[in-house]
């Protein structure tokens, strides 16, 4: 980050690296939308208890605290829709964990028809939360040079601290093993 000037850094959004991740997260959404075509292959079943354990790890314990430690607090801070958006995605994401959680458990006991409805609701609401934080809740986050510049660092600084979950590369690795 010191080696971008103050020119440099207006040009970066501050949301850019979380609307790489989602691209990424939504990767695996259409895994987990293949793997609910045919859940009767006990393999389709191992595969997804690996995305969940990206989506537990990497995008709840890396990606979703990034968000809500250092994108939401400014939106929530400037009032109005802008709050209302952060806190509606905050709730997502306590939805969608929750949702990983509850399919852990019905993969443990191989419940099928509820395997079936969970994913569903998972990879429902995955694709539209990520659409509407890149689409809207991103679009109100346009912060100042300097406020950007201490926002960039912190989250570096989280992922350093959080590397166990915020190293993609380890996860791609898993995923790339899936095909």
């Amino acid at each position: 980050m010191c080696f971008l000037n103050k020119i440099g850094l207006k040009m970066i959004a501050v949301t850019l690296e979380l609307q790489d991740e989602h691209v990424f997260i939504s990767n695996l959404n259409n895994y987990l939308k293949n793997y609910k075509n045919n859940l009767n292959d006990k393999k389709n079943l191992q595969k997804i208890s690996k995305i969940l354990f990206i989506l537990s790890n990497f995008v709840s314990k890396c990606h979703h605290k990034k968000e809500e430690k250092f994108i939401f607090p400014y939106l929530i801070n400037k009032g109005g829709e802008e709050a209302s958006l952060a806190n509606e995605m905050m709730n997502q994401h306590k939805i969608i964990e929750n949702l990983e959680n509850q399919l852990e458990s019905s993969l443990n006991m191989v419940a099928l028809k509820t395997i079936d409805q969970k994913l569903l609701d998972l990879i429902t609401i995955l694709d539209s939360h990520i659409q509407e934080e890149n689409t809207v809740v991103f679009a109100y986050a346009e912060i100042s040079i300097d406020e950007k510049e201490k926002i960039l660092n912190e989250i570096n600084g989280f992922e350093k601290e959080n590397f166990e979950f915020c190293n993609k590369d380890k996860y791609q690795k898993i995923l790339d093993q899936l095909q």
